[in-house]
């Protein structure tokens, strides 16, 4: 699910509605809200999840400093980023460079303010490519193996080596999701919307759920997971 960042200023890809630029404090942003950092001095730099501490208009966008294996990185004045942040419905993206790398009263780095900001609006049933291990319960007895291929907020596609159901057919799927640190394993009822022999490989299916009703918190974890994902093809 990564994409090597751009040289260029951060644009969002894809089909759906056309990208707008705002002003960052036409945002409404959070303080305390994950900001996603991924620097541009690399050929394929990982993503660093940090805070947003705050922001003054035209001064600085300031965050905590990138914790790895377990200590704060040594960041050096100058360096650049592509920030990225989600908040509701709409993935937000910039470029900036660090104006100073502070330790004091605790680590945190002040960035360039932006002149504006790239805003990618989420359609609800944005689907994103993932490899999931997952236990399908069909009503066989018992669980059937399969791969989650692609997610969204309302639905996905799995890949198994049998038939999991005909159209219409409901399950109940099982998958471990990871986010900022939090480990759930999700349990979702869905109904099967596609079923179709794979045309790749012999013997093997691809299904089409859509899912049913999902609790409060799962639907949150699910949500940011595919939020996050999406960040990462923005800029």
């Amino acid at each position: 699910m990564s994409a090597q960042p751009k040289q260029m200023s951060p644009s969002a890809e894809g089909e759906g509605e056309p990208d707008k630029r705002l002003r960052l404090e036409d945002v409404r942003l959070k303080i305390g809200e994950t900001v996603q950092l991924q620097s541009t001095a690399e050929r394929d730099p990982p993503r660093q999840y940090v805070k947003l501490i705050g922001y003054a208009k035209g001064r600085s966008f300031i965050v905590t400093t990138p914790i790895q294996d377990g200590g704060y990185l040594l960041v050096r004045d100058g360096l650049g980023y592509v920030v990225r942040m989600f908040a509701g419905k709409n993935i937000y993206a910039f470029s900036a460079s660090v104006i100073r790398s502070a330790n004091t009263p605790y680590p945190h780095l002040h960035l360039t303010y932006p002149d504006e900001v790239v805003a990618r609006v989420v359609r609800g049933g944005e689907r994103v490519d993932v490899r999931l291990i997952a236990s399908v319960d069909n009503g066989s007895g018992r669980p059937v193996p399969a791969t989650v291929e692609n997610l969204s907020s309302s639905g996905g596609g799995l890949h198994s080596r049998s038939q999991l159901g005909a159209v219409g057919a409901e399950l109940k799927l099982g998958f471990k999701l990871e986010l900022d640190g939090i480990s759930r394993v999700l349990s979702i009822a869905a109904v099967i919307r596609i079923a179709q022999p794979s045309v790749t490989t012999e013997g093997e299916w691809l299904t089409g759920v859509e899912c049913r009703e999902i609790e409060a918190e799962p639907r949150l974890l699910l949500s940011g997971y595919i939020y996050r994902a999406l960040a990462e093809s923005v800029g």
